[in-house]
């Protein structure tokens, strides 16, 4: 699936150099080509694998690179390798990366951690913790930055993650905390939706029926959500009649601890970045 060329004028003038050339990074590719805030020549990639590179260049037009050629043509380099490979990847570029700004979305790895990798103390680095829903422009995703960022350079990343989603700013001890919720949350959503369609199918719906109907549910539920602005909570009332069908379901829900295992779940999540970390 190429992207179709458009006459737009393109927004962006510096050249991005992603490390790591996986999901993430191509989410945040098409996010930067669809929405005309970068050209393909404006752009270079760098994966281990001959195979994705290939892929990236087929399907975006982005020119496949060494890693020393990614760092030495870009102005920003935007880090998408996983976090227990990170420290042998800045091992192998620290020699290049004066002057560069970095941008890293790895879990749980915080800032000092490039710092003392890249053995330099004068980098802007940026922290980003973007979700999977990047693939389709609808990414929750949270940024922090070290002191040498500037303002202009906060802007810059904003700007290119706001391609892919919406962004917020938070201070660095928060991240974890990112991470934990709306970087994991997907995986949660996904495995609601999916007991959601099971629950169709054991009361007598087929499996293409229930989907349907379950997918539609949440797009209208987040719909009010967004619409209505008031808590959830509101809203669950309105549709729980006395002695009815959703109170019953949901007096399930709290016999079993619906809330709180889903609590449970995002402190686990949570510990686990902060262990990333040490």
């Amino acid at each position: 699936m190429s992207l179709k060329s458009t006459n737009r004028t393109c927004q962006m003038t510096r050249k991005i150099g992603f490390v790591g050339g996986g999901q993430m990074a191509e989410a945040i590719i098409k996010g930067l080509l669809q929405s005309h805030t970068a050209t393909p020549d404006m752009l270079g990639v760098f994966d281990t694998l001959e195979s994705r590179q290939s892929y990236l260049q087929q399907n975006y037009q982005i020119i496949p690179m060494s890693m020393q050629e990614v760092v030495e043509r870009s102005d920003v380099l935007l880090l998408g390798v996983k976090p227990q490979v990170m420290g042998s990847v800045l091992e192998h570029m620290k020699e290049f990366v004066a002057g560069h700004l970095i941008v890293t979305i790895a879990a749980g790895l915080p800032i000092s951690f490039y710092e003392h990798g890249l053995a330099r103390y004068d980098l802007g680095i940026i922290r980003v913790m973007p979700n999977v829903a990047a693939l389709v422009q609808q990414s929750a995703t949270a940024i922090c930055r070290n002191s040498h960022v500037s303002d202009n350079d906060f802007s810059f990343v904003k700007t290119l993650f706001d391609a892919i989603g919406i962004t917020i700013q938070l201070g660095e001890s928060q991240m974890d905390a990112v991470t934990a919720l709306s970087g994991s949350g997907p995986a949660y959503v996904f495995c609601f939706v999916s007991g959601l369609i099971d629950a169709g199918v054991k009361v007598g719906l087929s499996r293409d029926d229930s989907k349907k109907l379950v997918i539609q549910t949440i797009k209208g539920s987040i719909s009010m959500l967004e619409e209505r602005d008031v808590h959830p909570a509101i809203l669950k009332d309105q549709v729980t009649s006395p002695a009815g069908t959703t109170a019953s379901g949901l007096h399930v829900l709290d016999l079993n601890g619906f809330s709180g295992l889903l609590i449970s779940a995002v402190e686990n999540a949570f510990q686990r970045a902060k262990e990333l970390g040490e």
